[in-house]
């Protein structure tokens, strides 16, 4: 079946679903973003100024203070409700400087219980597989987008961090 592809997919990623499920343990997806903001004062597009190493002092320590929160907080998560984190990074580009799965190596490096954190290769799956990965998520944490797109379809709960109007919009529905 599906889910047991799935499964064995997610075993190979170090998630043992089996494992999880026995320890009565939580599975929450982490779908991180390195940009998160659109605009800060400049006519150059956020993309281009990253690329050119134009973001401000500024930028860099909110951006610092973010990953750090957000660390801090899938550590609580952790602990408060007996946790797995499962990074789902939905883009790979260093060309552009927006590699979702170097961020989550950073996230997890700034948190206490890392051993508790994994960041699967998404980018060797299919949107189908991806989507079916969301699906055996118990809540999936994003700012992406396509991360709460697909969390919700699978009727997985959703916790938008939008930076932008359409994961906004989204989190109305």
């Amino acid at each position: 079946s599906n889910k047991k592809h799935i499964a064995k997919m997610l075993e190979k990623e170090g998630v043992d679903l089996v494992k999880i499920k026995k320890n009565k343990e939580m599975l929450i997806g982490i779908a991180p973003r390195r940009v998160f903001h659109r605009k800060s004062g400049s006519l150059l597009p956020i993309k281009w100024r990253v690329q050119l190493g134009l973001i401000n002092k500024k930028d860099k320590l909110r951006f610092l203070k973010f990953k750090k929160e957000l660390a801090d907080v899938a550590d609580q998560i952790i602990e408060k409700y007996n946790a797995k984190i499962v990074f789902i990074p939905m883009q790979s580009s260093s060309r552009l400087k927006q590699d979702d799965h170097v961020l989550s190596k950073e996230i997890i490096g700034m948190m206490k219980n890392k051993n508790r954190c994994k960041v699967i290769k998404s980018e060797k799956y299919s949107l189908q597989e991806l989507k079916g990965i969301y699906g055996m998520m118990d809540l999936i944490i994003s700012i992406r987008c396509h991360a709460l797109i697909l969390g919700s379809s699978m009727n997985v709960p959703v916790i938008s961090l939008a930076y932008s109007p359409k994961g906004k919009r989204f989190s109305k529905i």
